[in-house]
């Protein structure tokens, strides 16, 4: 029994697992699982979306951008408007530096200067127009000029109001906003009458053309 059981028992089996269990078992895995998957992960995985990304995600958009942001600097202007901005930028400083000078904001000059140049009295609309400020720059700086006594309102009609000098307001208007228009009489002055008309026509008609251009856009 001793001898059948090692014939039968041991030898056989242990042939026959080594045979059909082990060899052939580690070959088919590393055949079929293996070897093939590794090798079609690279090509499904990297190349062509690295590829994509890259054409779609940088090339396009960065010329698209390229050129949006690029075109305006390309606009040719003409040493007579580059002077004609030089002179505009310094004229208004000259007028800031004028109001400073005489102890004022550039917005309460503007103010005290509507009303010295339209008489006895300003309708508040028409502030806007004479000085260029925005409706809340003004209505601000009127405030203001009322609280400290310069000016005051009255009703004109159901809609508008007029703005009037106080006595002290007439006072400090006396001596900083008639003042400047003074000095702009004088320039005027000293100016031949036909130089004098012709700046005039020359200046309307730049904001008749300014005003169509804006309507345009």
């Amino acid at each position: 029994m001793t001898a059948h059981a090692s014939k039968e028992g041991s030898a056989p089996k242990t042939a026959s697992i080594s045979k059909e269990g082990s060899a052939p078992k580690t070959v088919s895995t590393l055949k079929e699982g293996s070897a093939p998957k590794t090798a079609s992960m690279p090509k499904e995985r990297s190349a062509p979306k690295m590829a994509c990304a890259s054409k779609e995600r940088s090339t396009p958009k960065m010329a698209c951008a390229s050129k949006e942001r690029s075109a305006p600097k390309t606009v040719c202007v003409s040493k007579e408007m580059k002077r004609y901005n030089y002179l505009c930028g310094e004229i208004e400083a000259a007028y800031h530096a004028l109001s400073l000078k005489l102890g004022l904001s550039d917005s309460a000059m503007k103010i005290l200067y509507s009303v010295c140049d339209n008489g006895e009295g300003c309708l508040l609309q028409s502030i806007s127009a004479y000085t260029g400020l925005s409706k809340q720059t003004i209505n601000s700086a009127v405030r203001k000029l009322e609280t400290e006594g310069i000016i005051y309102l009255e009703l004109f009609d159901a809609k508008s109001k007029k703005v009037y000098f106080t006595k002290k307001g007439r006072k400090l208007a006396e001596r900083t906003a008639y003042r400047i228009l003074q000095l702009e009489e004088e320039i005027f002055a000293s100016w031949e009458k036909t130089d004098v008309e012709k700046y005039l026509q020359l200046t309307e008609n730049y904001l008749i053309s300014l005003r169509e251009k804006t309507e345009e856009l």
